[in-house]
């Protein structure tokens, strides 16, 4: 019996116990005095300001039965009676367990630190029973998502004391995990079954859905299934499509799932007419030329919903918050055509009231307010509005930032509710692994991007192997004293080597930076002190007199920066672009002058594929008669540059062979990205890769094999995953025409970002 039968059966009882004693009785009793018993840790007075019922009063079964139901509702009790002896009345209740304890039982597959996570039941808290119950669906749900479509979850209390207290217990049957074994189309005649398959959120059963949930079979994710490709079919121009809700056959041994979609596709439908209407604020030639549709297009929901966005954006750019564009369409079915009529309804002109920030628990309100492009007062402007959320995101605090946009205090007032949900921003990441150039290479790091709340980032990293090791300590204050400057500062060791010289460094740098004319583009001043040794590689070589001197470096470097990536780790949109010029010779003993230029751009592609292409370009001059210091100057090769060679080996060499570098640089690398394991942030590379290190361009593009400095390619292809050590880099470079020494395939591994 549950407990609202047991309530009910209380409730029955005590209207069948109070009423007879009171119909046998000559005449109504009156209350004399009112009492409460059985009470542990409720007080009494807590309970008595519930009670109805007064002292000199007639007793009263209605009054009574209420005074029952509301001590019920203070949530502490089971079981409530009632007793009238001599004039008292007595209110007897029983308290609901204290949960002491929660403990599970059978499950194996989630352990139970996770599913304590998961609870709104919590320690020394009264059991609730629709609490409970939600807990039972909640684990439930995670054991869906884990594939265990069939798991059973079921609760009772155990070793209650006579203080009251009580374990919760959670018993688990999971049983055999229930997966995807075959997903089948039909009636698709047009779009391919592989098509349809990467689309939808479902997917088989295969080898490696023990890294991820390929192959779990949950009901709501296949219910959005039907939605994805009903809508993949729109933006196909299969406006008539018809998707059936899918048929599900669970095997006897309800271990596999085959899924079937029944298909309609219908024809595909081009564009007719389009015409704009409405609420018209500016000429009708000007918004159509906003739209990019001809007639005789395919028909595309999604490139109707980005026209309609464009001529939205339009009207919100002017303080109409509220502009709406409504695509309305009409079907030519003999033609196979889609006239489209988009009518503008503008709204009120409103302007920005207050802004305000929800969730923003660590992070101060000032650190987000400094991103807006908008400010209170202002007309309403939906690039400006959009432009401040892009920028709130770019910051990398939060998970999840969304905007609501609630009446103000006037009728043409709008606030800005921007809800953030932050994410952690402090790291402590350790690993190792392989390179057959490095040995075994370490690496440790300790960073923290929203040092205080302030938007402050600080960072220890540690970066070991048999050829570089590099060990640094850096910090970054944005909006230096609440202004727009950028102060950074950086303490460092560093060891490279390449194939003939090693060189070893300690320093440390400071940074400015400032906005700079165009959006997204900064201007840094840095200047570094570091004390540089230079020693050969190999064991009773000399190095070369010339630029080879050991020595301080003093210098000062102006460099531009325009970052307009949509994420500076795993860019998949934007561009990259920098041009710096470092000048050494502020005093010590090194002189040289370096110019840089780099440009980045990537391309996104369908299926979450991204070809991304970088170029790069240096040269290096003389400070007055000074020599350029040879480890100043550009030697190429490795998983930064060149992926086909040794770290080190692509440059010039003097008469001895040793291996001096270029005064002048090019690189080229492009990248063709597909994920393959989505999830967890695994991808598949194919690159190509050119460049030269040359002190002599017309040596750059000859064919001879004895010209260290000409133009030098490979291809390749690698692994990525973005793991909770790091970026992690697993590539194979393949050279072209290489030369004798040179291995046919050269294994790069690296702990960072690719460009």
């Amino acid at each position: 019996m549950n407990f609202y039968k047991r309530v009910f059966t209380s409730l029955s009882c005590l209207f069948f116990i109070v009423g007879s004693t009171i119909e046998s009785k000559a005449s109504p009793e009156t209350v004399v005095n009112i009492e409460v018993s059985g009470n542990r840790r409720i007080e009494a007075a807590a309970i008595k300001a519930k009670i109805g019922s007064k002292v000199g009063e007639e007793l009263s079964t209605q009054r009574v039965a209420e005074d029952i139901k509301d001590i019920y509702k203070i949530g502490y009790f089971q079981k409530i009676s009632v007793d009238f002896t001599d004039g008292t009345l007595t209110y007897i209740v029983e308290e609901k367990p204290v949960i002491s304890q929660i403990v599970f039982e059978g499950n194996d597959s989630i352990k139970e630190s996770k599913l304590r996570e998961l609870l709104k039941t919590k320690l020394f808290t009264v059991f609730d029973v629709s609490k409970v119950n939600d807990d039972r669906e909640i684990i439930l749900k995670a054991y869906e998502e884990k594939g265990y479509y069939l798991a059973e979850v079921n609760y009772e209390l155990r070793d209650i004391t006579k203080d009251n207290d009580a374990t919760l217990l959670f018993k688990i049957r999971e049983g055999d995990k229930v997966r995807v074994k075959q997903i089948t189309f039909l009636g698709n005649q047009q779009i391919p079954d592989s098509t349809l398959g990467k689309i939808i959120q479902t997917k088989e059963y295969n080898l490696l859905s023990w890294l991820t949930s390929f192959g779990n079979f949950q009901d709501a994710v296949l219910e959005r299934d039907v939605q994805i490709l009903t809508y993949y079919y729109y933006t196909q121009g299969y406006v008539e499509n018809r998707i059936s809700a899918p048929s599900v056959y669970v095997t006897p041994d309800k271990r596999w799932i085959y899924i079937t979609f029944n298909i309609a596709e219908g024809e595909k439908y081009f564009i007719g007419s389009i015409d704009i209407g409405g609420d018209l604020l500016f000429p009708k030639e000007d918004l159509m030329k906003l739209v990019t549709m001809e007639e005789g297009d395919v028909f595309n929901s999604e490139v109707v919903n980005a026209e309609v966005m464009k001529i939205a954006t339009k009207y919100k750019d002017e303080g109409y918050a509220f502009a709406n564009v409504i695509p309305m369409t009409t079907i030519r079915a003999e033609e196979r055509k889609v006239d489209l009529f988009l009518n503008v309804e503008k709204g009120p002109k409103v302007y920005i009231g207050e802004i305000n920030f929800i969730n923003n628990t660590k992070t101060r309100d000032k650190v987000l307010r400094r991103e807006m492009a908008i400010s209170e007062g202002e007309l309403y402007n939906e690039t400006k509005v959009q432009t401040s959320m892009a920028n709130i995101r770019r910051l990398g605090f939060f998970s999840n930032v969304t905007l609501n946009k609630p009446q103000g205090a006037r009728e043409d007032v709008v606030n800005l509710e921007i809800t953030v949900e932050e994410k952690m921003t402090g790291t402590l990441n350790v690993g190792a692994g392989f390179s057959s150039t490095d040995g075994f290479v370490f690496t440790s790091a300790v960073s923290e991007q929203n040092f205080l709340g302030l938007g402050h980032s600080i960072s220890i990293n540690a970066n070991v192997s048999k050829l570089n090791q590099r060990y640094n300590l850096s910090y970054r204050y944005p909006y230096f004293l609440d202004t727009e400057w950028e102060l950074g500062a950086d303490l460092y060791r560093t060891t490279r080597g390449t194939t003939s010289f090693t060189d070893e460094r300690n320093g440390f740098d400071i940074v400015l930076g400032h906005p700079f004319l165009l959006d997204y583009t900064m201007l840094y001043v840095t200047y570094k002190l570091e004390d540089v040794n230079l020693k050969a590689t190999t064991e009773g070589n000399v190095l070369p007199s010339e630029g080879s001197q050991d020595g301080l470096t003093s210098a000062v470097t102006p460099m531009v920066v325009r970052d307009h990536r949509d994420n500076r780790l795993n860019a998949t949109s934007g561009s990259f672009q920098s041009a710096s010029y470092e000048y050494a010779g502020l005093g010590g003993s090194r002189f040289y002058q370096k110019m840089v230029f780099t440009n980045r751009v990537y391309f996104p592609l369908p299926y979450s594929m991204v070809f991304k292409v970088n170029t790069q370009f240096g040269a290096m001059y003389k400070v007055r008669e000074n020599v350029i210091p040879i480890n100043e100057r550009f030697i190429l090769g490795g998983v930064s540059s060149l992926r086909g060679y040794e770290p080190g080996s692509i440059g010039s060499t003097n008469a001895q062979g040793f291996r001096i570098g270029g005064d002048q640089m090019f690189v080229m690398n492009a990248e063709y990205e597909v994920p393959i394991i989505q999830e967890i942030g695994v991808k598949f590379v194919l690159f190509y890769d050119a460049g030269a290190a040359y002190s002599d361009w017309a040596n750059v593009w000859t064919t001879d094999d004895l010209q260290e400095d000409r133009i030098r390619q490979d291809y390749g292809f690698g692994l990525r995953w973005f793991s909770p050590l790091g970026p992690l880099r697993f590539e194979w470079g393949i050279p072209v025409d290489r030369e004798p020494g040179e291995v046919p395939v050269n294994f790069q591994f690296a702990i960072a970002p690719s460009f």
